[in-house]
């Protein structure tokens, strides 16, 4: 059994009280409380962008010029259960969905967290079964 990417967010939003959809969008601008976008300066450099929507530009906090601290930092934000507005490809870009591949790693070798997932979302029996064998398999044969 697989569990695909799509399905790991989906059980990590409801997890944390939200739904991905309503978290991250493309299109929707209004009521996000930040944004995350690129930008091409004067001439020609690609520079990345994060701050909270009601905050004035200030290129010394807000501005990246490189993309390589900006999944860290938006995952963050995800985590404090913060919604933000980014365009599509710049996710893809930076890599957003390893950060939700490590911090499911991080969550399913802890028995308790897979356990309050398990009773806090609709991840099914099978899905449980397969990452309690997959992730804590020594537990497991030690067990019986």
């Amino acid at each position: 059994m697989e569990i695909t990417i799509e399905r790991i967010k989906s059980i990590v939003h409801q997890y944390w009280g939200n739904d991905y959809d309503d978290v991250v969008s493309d299109e929707k601008f209004d009521g996000m409380d930040y944004q995350c976008y690129s930008e091409t300066t004067a001439d020609g450099y690609e520079v990345y962008v994060l701050k909270a929507t009601n905050d004035e530009m200030n290129i010394n906090e807000h501005v990246h010029y490189y993309d390589s601290d900006l999944a860290d930092g938006l995952f963050e934000i995800l985590l404090e259960r913060n919604t933000v507005f980014m365009d599509h490809y710049l996710w893809d870009d930076i890599y957003m969905d390893d950060q939700y591949v490590e911090y499911w790693v991080d969550q399913m070798t802890n028995t308790d967290e897979l356990d309050d997932m398990f009773e806090e979302t609709d991840m099914t029996e099978e899905e449980f079964k397969h990452l309690k064998s997959e992730y804590h398999y020594e537990e497991e044969a030690t067990e019986e």
